[in-house]
């Protein structure tokens, strides 16, 4: 057996966060609550985050571990804050106090401090119930901590005083000033030759952005899938409001459609249509969709330019980018295909209607993939996911997952090396969908499959044991399965994964988690029965038949 280490590599660019500083007391976390409702972003309390990782409170840390072991705790959540894009942080008083770490997380924020006067300070630190640790040697304890971080904090910026200002005005003050910062920051997310835009109402910027991106296109063919006609016309009118000449084709969505016969008839339409190079292929449906039409965009003429509009949450975070365009051919998933990247890709939350909970639900298995390779902030919001079924919490789980997934792909655009860590649980959801003639979708699959991965790299030591339980928590919470569906044929599940195309030279080869945010470990040369065993739970097998 053999193991290699798929690290995370450098997370390409997003939203600024907002980082709020400042001695204990100041109110970062009251005023970063409600600017975060302000801006529609989620909220993190590092010193919160600490508390549930620890699993008790920071008192309760000090008396166990000291300082040393809180200061420990709290840089590592400085390190995973510092993955986040488009997030109101809040960071203890002693942050300041790990310098490389906290410049690591200003460096993608805009930073406001805010101030306190030290009359209301001690007013506010030294009433009845205050449980603060490092307190604890005095009343004039905190007056000693903050002198000593007192240029600290001051270089840092200009404050917002909160000390006679009630918390929703200063939420508006530090709203204005991180609105004011932002203008230095690039609306798209960048890799492996696409460009990305993930933000509500993204739609209405098809137009300019495809123009921006493909400055001579003239005219945009929309490719649809059957039963999406609002979304379609929201994409064709976008486009149109851009002066560009519009035609629009609906087809099979779905793996049914994802076929050589189905490859056939759209080759068929665009030869009706006269297409050439000039054009562009506007792709808007599903993932599968996404990759039909990916495929004849490689294919047909010879290359025409390619944009994907996903219409689900699985398809914006994941099959929309990276380049990997496939039918699926002889009972095999996407068994032809080629790595061609779409130009531009538009994920906008508000393009899934009303249309079934499966449509949101299931993306989460790869949000929560992509989250277990380098986002563990990610990762703890989906095991709460308070909000997250909103439109601005998709966005932002959207966009964490693909700045993941846009690393691996900026560092390995044809899958030999680090990507490989993007298939972190799909060995075995492949498996399922094709043990189980794709009754079992791919979403769900994948759940199981994360939580079999995790379970198979804590048999290996590779990794934490604690993290199946939490995947299970996030993902079972979530609606999605955690474990093989009844009725699927271990046999079939066995052949299938024997049929896999990430197999080499005859040898087996499975992706585990490493440390949550630290990538992957690509294990080789395993024995099959040991990995297909991290289906079971305690040893007892989950609905498989013989």
């Amino acid at each position: 057996m053999r193991v290699e280490r798929l690290g995370l590599p450098q997370l390409p660019q997003g939203r600024p966060n907002l980082l709020l500083a400042g001695f204990m007391g100041v109110g970062k976390t009251t005023v970063g609550r409600r600017a975060a409702d302000l801006l529609g972003m989620p909220f993190f309390d590092l010193d919160e985050e600490v508390e549930l990782s620890w699993g008790g409170s920071i008192a309760d840390l000090f008396r166990a571990e000291g300082e040393v072991g809180f200061r420990r705790r709290e840089a590592e959540m400085l390190k995973a804050a510092a993955l986040l894009s488009g997030a109101v942080v809040a960071v203890g008083g002693g942050a300041v106090l790990h310098r490389d770490l906290f410049a690591r997380l200003a460096e993608s924020s805009v930073v406001v401090p805010l101030e306190c006067s030290w009359t209301e300070l001690a007013h506010r630190l030294e009433r009845p119930g205050s449980d603060r640790p490092l307190l604890r040697g005095g009343d004039g304890e905190w007056v000693a901590l903050r002198s000593q971080r007192d240029t600290l904090y001051r270089a840092l910026g200009p404050g917002v005083d909160t000390t006679a200002q009630p918390p929703p005005q200063v939420a508006e003050l530090v709203v204005a000033r991180y609105q004011a910062g932002t203008a230095a920051f690039p609306a798209l997310l960048k890799g492996g030759g696409t460009e990305v835009l993930v933000e509500q109402g993204a739609v209405h910027e098809l137009g300019p952005l495809l123009s921006q991106v493909l400055p001579r296109a003239e005219r945009a063919i929309v490719i649809y899938e059957r039963g999406l006609e609002g979304q379609r016309r929201s994409v064709v009118e976008a486009l149109r409001l851009q002066g560009l000449s519009v035609r629009a084709i609906s087809t099979r969505g779905g793996e049914a459609g994802k076929t050589v016969r189905g490859l056939a008839a759209l080759w068929r339409r665009l030869a009706g249509l006269e297409a050439d190079r000039g054009d562009v292929l506007v792709a808007v449906g599903g993932g599968a969709l996404l990759d039909l039409v990916g495929f004849a965009a490689a294919t047909y003429a010879r290359g025409i330019p390619l944009v994907n509009v996903p219409t689900t949450v699985l398809a914006m975070a994941d099959a929309a980018v990276g380049g990997k365009v496939a039918v699926d051919f002889a009972g095999r998933k996407n068994a032809v295909g080629c790595f061609y990247p779409a130009r531009l890709v538009i994920c906008d939350p508000q393009l899934l209607g009303d249309r079934s909970p499966a449509v949101r639900i299931h993306g989460l298995s790869e949000i929560a993939k992509c989250a277990v390779l380098g986002s563990p902030l990610c990762l703890a919001l989906l095991k709460r996911p308070r909000g997250s079924g909103s439109c601005a919490g998709l966005a932002f789980l959207i966009e964490q997952a693909l700045r993941i997934k846009l690393a691996y792909v900026a560092a390995d655009p044809e899958d030999h090396g680090p990507r490989l860590a993007l298939n972190l649980g799909h060995t075995y959801a492949h498996a399922l969908e094709s043990a189980s003639d794709y009754r079992l979708a791919h979403g769900p699959a994948v759940a199981v499959g994360l939580v079999s991965a995790a379970r198979l790299g804590a048999e290996l030591g590779l990794t934490q044991p604690e993290l199946a339980p939490a995947l299970v928590t996030a993902l079972g919470g979530a609606g999605l399965p955690v474990a093989p569906p009844p009725g699927v044929s271990a046999a079939r599940i066995a052949d299938a994964w024997r049929a896999d195309k990430k197999r080499r030279a005859g040898r087996d080869r499975v992706v585990v988690p490493a440390d949550v945010g630290a990538g992957a470990h690509l294990v080789q040369g395993l024995d099959p029965q040991a990995a297909m065993s991290a289906l079971w739970v305690g040893g007892r097998e989950l609905g498989l038949l013989p």
